[in-house]
């Protein structure tokens, strides 16, 4: 299954602003900073709510992200089989996006049920703070992406 590997020294967390959490089902120890989370056992790194994996080979292909002052939008895309893909928030995937949304709406009119409801999309936003904890991570070259 493919993760995101953490390659860096556990000691050397806390000097970046980590913060370590020892929980105590299956002695479990996490170092966490703006919701990334290094495991130390397996060696993953984690981003709550977000497949961290997909989250980075999105961003390396340089998408179109609408730019707030605390964050960055972009869409979650999700398929007829439950699986999903983040996409840029660019005019085609905002038309898509206002287009199901209307579709769902008439849909709620109508009476029809969820299950017939089309493709989900989400808007999504991740903290500026967020991305600056990846991108420090990656200039440390302290993870990488397992395939």
């Amino acid at each position: 299954m493919a993760h995101v590997k953490f390659t860096g020294t556990f000691k050397e967390l806390k000097s970046q602003g980590f913060k370590f959490c020892k929980l105590f089902a299956d002695n479990y120890m996490q170092w966490s900073k703006y919701g990334v989370r290094v495991w130390k056992r397996g060696g993953d790194v984690t981003l709550d709510n977000y497949n961290l994996y997909m989250l980075i080979k999105f961003f390396q292909g340089n998408p179109k992200v609408s730019v707030g002052e605390y964050s960055l939008g972009f869409y979650k895309i999700k398929n007829d089989d439950g699986s999903f893909y983040y996409a840029p928030a660019d005019e085609e995937t905002i038309q898509l996006y206002i287009t199901r949304r209307n579709e769902i709406h008439q849909m709620l009119k109508d009476d029809i049920s969820s299950e017939f409801w089309p493709t989900s999309h989400e808007s999504v936003f991740i903290d500026l703070e967020t991305m600056e904890t990846l991108k420090a991570m990656k200039e440390l070259k302290w993870f990488e992406l397992v395939d």
